[in-house]
């Protein structure tokens, strides 16, 4: 069902007046189906006739409610990022719209205890006989003190069957009870607890320490970019801000990019901080959100660590905010409230008079022009702890290689001499070693060397990816699947079909013949899809069980793992040829990134990346550590082309199943919005486009992009909203989807 743009007036039987209250989740009545949704205020009196007043079904999740505050933020994204109220508030509640109630079971324990301690255990008070079962049943909850017991292990404390249980409750021998029983999210915590006073500050970190403390002290919203290398302790310093927000009676929010960084976050802030840790993210059921939402409520849980909806946890009296890798496009939700996770923390916080660190060794392009525009205060941790310094960078210029024939290609990838044998080394050592190819699958081409024919997904303008483990051609954006074809679908000619190119399978496969004795591991969306996946595959790195880690991005931020002291990338190019004018800051990043997983032990570390673009700006600059070299060059060519951090942007994409009315509805929407901006008051916007995606057809969709530059955010916003307006009023009931991206972080 579509959400409503405009919330519905009902009213509330009476059987359901204590139950229902502002933030209640409800199901109500909607046409001929029922709807579930919020409530998001009370009146005595309809707005309506009250005969067209309709009454709520029933309340779903009667113990929850969404906290006003969160309500009141609901709103701000929804106005924001032109979304629904009802699609925003579903993903500010902790669990949706979901209806969950508390899971229980039931124990048993004795009743008339006075009596079977007392007297003869063979009669009951009742005069009825006691059978030798029932006695074992008596025996067991006396042994144990009468604690309540659940039926099934009562049943085999006494070594008796299911009927002695029912016979003693029927005749009130024993009393039943329920228990609420909480769901566990599942991350265990290994080792000893830890404590601050065991780790000595750096001075650096120390200064930053004290400047976050004194923040913290003062009860007001303070923002900050803390700049810290890979390696440089920005862990410790959170861990003890949150420390002293919890002494002085404050809770705190820690967000990371990625689920697959969160066991090791979990891990490091319930040994020192304990049992008032909480995990949110969306790999969690609607029960283990709703017994965290529990926690929170009864002050058990204070801090909650998680992807990006862990920001709408409802922690009372929010003192601090973290967003850990700030940088990571992952912030951004791909889906309708396209929030963007950074930006709605430093809000929250703004609300909450809280403290709010944003934290990266590769900052984003806009939060290093904030914190030069005095918006954030920039904090820095210019040195890596320990014994090493950073890693050793050596670039392969991997055309040299080939054209040399010095290079091997291996089925279609290359690993230059250089890095295999350094590979060797360490598996010598008995070191680990990290690998990164951000490609999933085995080969990201299939193609006909007959005719030169590349397989391509029917459904989406993208080419088809085999997938050994599966051996199927898979499409990565609609999931479309097939089997590779013994015949060229083109030219009909047998045995042509080749696949070519790299996936992180293919190299899975190489190294197992390369090095057959190292235990190797493969870490992508496709291996991790099993739930508890990365906490196994974790557990088995940290404890050595593993000698090279094979990975996309997922692997290259965040993790802090001893044993590596080799990271190879496989190919640094990647990203750079992606039609986004972020291309070169995310290659720059995750090179970075991967970079600093390198000697964070007691062994220095070595990185050795594999490119073709040698000469790169982004890749020269990573490969230097030239930092600065990079953010000025990025930033002037930002300014010169009026881009982010420099402009505000929107994106609106057309999409629908028949192209040329697709185009049509583009051209006419962008007619709309140019017309507005020739007026005076938005002599500071322009409408660029409309242009075909650059995918152009996704899922059998048609797609066509309109991009809106802005110097100034309410600007844009007016004028969309007089554009988007004008164009529904033609277009009520279109055939053409519209979806609306304010603030996008990729342009694909």
């Amino acid at each position: 069902m579509q959400p409503l743009p405009e919330p519905l007036t009902y009213y509330i039987p009476e059987k359901w007046s204590e139950v229902i209250r502002v933030g209640s989740i409800v199901a109500v009545p909607l046409r001929s189906e029922e709807a579930a949704g919020f409530v998001i205020d009370l009146a005595d009196k309809p707005d309506i006739r009250p005969q067209l007043v309709r009454p709520i079904a029933r309340p779903l999740s009667p113990d929850y409610t969404l906290e006003p505050e969160l309500i009141d933020l609901g709103r701000w994204i929804a106005d924001y990022y032109f979304a629904s109220l009802g699609e925003t508030l579903a993903t500010v509640s902790m669990i949706g719209l979901s209806d969950v109630r508390p899971r229980t079971r039931t124990l048993l324990r004795l009743a008339h205890v006075e009596h079977w301690l007392t007297r003869n255990r063979d009669q009951a008070p009742d005069g009825k006989r006691a059978t030798a079962g029932h006695r074992q049943v008596i025996d067991a909850l006396l042994t144990a003190g009468n604690r309540p017991m659940a039926a099934e292990d009562l049943r085999a404390a006494a070594s008796v069957g299911p009927g002695v249980i029912k016979t003693m409750l029927e005749r009130g021998w024993l009393v039943a009870s329920d228990e609420i029983v909480e769901r566990d999210d599942e991350y265990d915590v290994d080792g000893p607890p830890t404590r601050s006073e065991e780790i000595q500050l750096t001075p650096r970190q120390q200064a930053v320490h004290d400047e976050l403390i004194t923040a913290l002290h003062s009860g007001a919203y303070h923002a900050f970019l803390l700049h810290g290398v890979t390696g440089s302790g920005k862990t410790e310093i959170y861990l003890r801000v949150i420390e002293e927000g919890l002494r002085t009676g404050r809770s705190a929010i820690v967000l990371v990019p990625e689920i697959s960084l969160t066991p090791q976050v979990v891990e490091a802030f319930r040994r020192r901080l304990g049992g008032v840790v909480g995990v949110y993210h969306s790999k969690l059921n609607a029960g283990q959100k709703f017994d965290l939402w529990r926690r929170i409520r009864a002050r058990e849980t204070r801090v909650v660590i998680g992807a990006r909806s862990a920001l709408f946890s409802p922690l009372p009296n929010l003192g601090v905010v973290i967003v850990d890798e700030e940088h990571e496009a992952s912030y951004k939700q791909d889906s309708t409230p396209r929030y963007h996770a950074r930006d709605m923390a430093v809000l929250r916080a703004t609300r909450a008079g809280a403290v709010v660190i944003l934290g990266s060794a590769t900052p984003s392009i806009e939060s290093l022009h904030n914190a030069r525009e005095g918006k954030y205060r920039r904090l820095t941790l210019p040195e890596r702890i320990g014994p090493h310094a950073s890693p050793v960078m050596t670039v392969v210029d991997m055309k040299r290689h080939v054209s040399q024939g010095s290079g091997e290609l291996l089925g279609g990838h290359l690993i230059s001499p250089l890095l295999e044998e350094a590979i060797h080394e360490r598996l010598r050592r008995g070191e680990q070693v990290l690998l990164l190819l951000n490609r999933r699958g085995f080969a990201n081409q299939v193609m006909c060397l007959a005719c030169s024919q590349t397989l391509q997904c029917p459904h989406c303008d993208v080419s088809l990816t085999y997938h050994k483990t599966l051996d199927q051609l898979m499409c990565h954006w609609c999931g479309y699947k097939q089997r590779v074809p013994a015949v060229c679908p083109r030219c009909n000619k047998a045995g042509e079909i080749h696949k070519l190119g790299l996936g992180t399978q293919r190299i899975e496969e190489t190294l197992a013949e390369k090095f057959p004795g190292a235990r190797s591991i493969r870490i992508d969306v496709d291996s991790m899809r099993r739930k508890g996946a990365f906490q196994q595959a974790w557990r088995a790195i940290t404890q050595g069980e593993i000698d090279i880690i094979l990975g996309t991005q997922m692997i290259a931020k965040g993790l802090h793992l001893e044993r590596v002291t080799l990271v190879g990338v496989i190919s640094a190019d990647f990203a750079l040829f992606l039609p986004d004018f972020r291309a070169a800051e995310r290659t720059y990043s995750l090179l970075t990134q991967v970079a600093g997983r390198a000697g964070r032990g007691q062994f220095p570390g070595e990185v050795i990346l594999q490119t073709f673009m040698p000469h790169h700006y982004a890749i020269d600059a990573a490969a230097r550590l030239a930092e600065e070299a990079f953010y000025e060059r990025e930033l002037h060519i930002r300014r010169m082309l009026r881009f982010p951090p420099f402009s505000r942007l929107a994106g609106l994409i057309l999409s629908g199943k028949d192209e040329h009315l697709v185009r049509d509805q583009s051209a006419q929407l962008a007619g709309f919005l140019k017309t507005l901006a020739y007026r005076p008051r938005f002599r500071a916007v322009r409408v660029l486009g409309p242009t075909p995606a650059p995918i152009g057809r996704i899922e059998d969709q048609y797609r066509w992009r309109i991009l809106i530059r802005s110097a100034h955010a309410g600007l844009l916003h007016t004028l969309l909203g007089d554009g988007l307006r004008e164009f529904e009023r033609h277009h009520k009931k279109s055939q053409v989807n519209l979806t609306l991206d304010i603030d996008p972080q990729d342009l694909l």
